[in-house]
């Protein structure tokens, strides 16, 4: 993904079905508070995907997310505890020897050097291994960074969703890449403080455009290859990380989602606001299903 400053994804969806909504309603646009955190020059790596570890629940996992849209990439890995799924927004990896929540995972050949730069910037890692390390955030949203460059192996070439948006294919729902879902937006997590959790992830090199708010306070995030959406903690529920997807029909494909998964899996609550749910996967990660 193309590094995009000073945009944020939430505050155009508000905006992509405007004409529609101006025959109803006027729409609350979300207030921007200006919030100057720069980045560093950190870059964590030229390719990322999200890792799901699926330990004992290796089978339904790979069943629901084929079932939400992901076609499996065989013979990407020697390891064989590892599989790779796409949708054309977005490449998931599933770790059968993990048992780990979804993490954001990038690649980077260059490890001496970021690891040199994260030491500068404060940022505390670990190596769990001889060609890859791991940070969290303060709200504990988890990213690993390999040393490797797979050479396109994780590149996404279908059009991503802020260029769905420039070209307003993002309205089509039959242009969307994802058939179930829609298209992938962000990486979102739960933090207690949008403007701290700012100038952390600027710390590891991503750029936000400033804090916004619509019922509660959030900020979008970029860096060249990945989103990470902040939310600010609302209720007493600890939520944590979530992938989150957007289409403008996704009411209608929510209900199609019912007839193919235990309807139980699915949380549709008047928080989200109308055709938008929560999926809940067998191994206990959320998908957050937003109607634009």
């Amino acid at each position: 993904m193309k590094k995009l400053i000073g945009i944020s994804f939430l505050f155009l969806l508000v905006a992509c079905n405007s004409e529609e909504k101006k025959t109803s309603a006027p729409v609350e646009e979300p207030k921007k508070e200006d919030t100057k955190i720069m980045p560093s020059d950190v870059e964590l790596g030229t390719y990322s995907f999200i890792e799901i570890g699926v330990k004992g629940t290796y089978d339904a996992s790979r069943k629901f997310y084929q079932t939400l849209g992901f076609q499996e990439i065989p013979n990407q890995f020697e390891d064989t505890s590892l599989i790779m799924l796409s949708d054309n927004s977005l490449k998931l990896v599933l770790n059968k020897g993990s048992i780990a929540p979804a993490m954001l995972v990038y690649m980077n050949p260059n490890m001496d050097t970021l690891k040199a730069k994260l030491k500068e910037q404060g940022i505390l890692y670990s190596e769990p291994g001889a060609d890859y390390i791991q940070i969290k955030s303060p709200d504990g949203a988890h990213v690993a960074i390999l040393d490797k460059d797979p050479a396109g192996m994780f590149e996404i070439k279908h059009p991503n969703m802020m260029e769905m948006m420039q070209t307003n294919d993002i309205g089509n729902p039959g242009a969307l890449p994802n058939p179930k879902l829609g298209i992938f937006g962000e990486f979102s997590h739960q933090v207690r403080d949008v403007e701290k959790a700012m100038q952390w992830w600027a710390k590891v090199g991503l750029m936000g455009s400033g804090i916004m708010e619509f019922g509660y306070k959030f900020a979008i995030l970029m860096d060249r290859c990945s989103v990470v959406g902040v939310h600010e903690k609302q209720d007493n529920k600890w939520i944590g990380s979530a992938i989150t997807y957007f289409a403008t029909d996704q009411e209608v494909r929510i209900e199609q989602l019912k007839k193919e998964i235990d309807p139980e899996m699915i949380r549709e609550t008047q928080q989200l606001g109308p055709g938008s749910a929560i999926i809940r996967s067998p191994e206990g990660n959320l998908i957050f299903a937003f109607k634009l």
